[in-house]
């Protein structure tokens, strides 16, 4: 008789323990964790919903420099959306030359390429996703730099 006691109490307590654990893990009502963990894109049911943002890594450089250009390719909620087509272009018709004109936004939502600046000039770049744009402005050249200020006259 002890040894069946024993044998009911060992089931007992692993059924018990694998309640416990059932439980923990079937509980996804907490706040625990990031509300939008690094690289879980969302999605969007129209192209209303997708935002479009171009970020210069710097407002202005000198011609014959590259810039970087992120464009990050949101839905209304801020969720990155990958895959999504971008295409590229200068808008204004100012002087410069986009690396690669079109690709496809990553995990995060973004597209990265870079800009030449050929000439003095402010060039409008425009990303293009799904009917939706995006816009920035680069200063290129001349007014790229701030000029340092002119020391004042030597005292008499």
């Amino acid at each position: 008789m002890g040894a069946t006691l024993r044998s009911k109490t060992g089931l007992l307590t692993i059924l018990v323990v694998l309640g416990a654990l059932l439980g923990a893990c079937s509980n996804q009502s907490g706040s625990s964790g990031p509300s939008h963990p690094a690289g879980q894109t969302g999605h969007a049911d129209s192209t209303g919903q997708i935002r479009v943002q171009v970020s210069p890594h710097r407002a202005a450089v000198d011609v014959g420099d590259r810039i970087g250009l992120t464009v990050l390719v949101t839905n209304f909620n801020g969720r990155a959306l990958e895959g999504r087509h971008v295409q590229l272009g200068i808008t204004n018709g100012q002087p410069g030359q986009i690396d690669q004109v079109d690709g496809f936004t990553d995990v995060d939502g973004k597209y990265v390429t870079f800009l030449l600046c050929t000439a003095d000039g402010s060039p409008e770049i425009t990303a293009f996703v799904e009917g939706q744009t995006g816009t920035a402005t680069v200063v290129c050249g001349a007014g790229s730099t701030v000029p340092l200020p002119t020391p004042p006259p030597p005292s008499p």
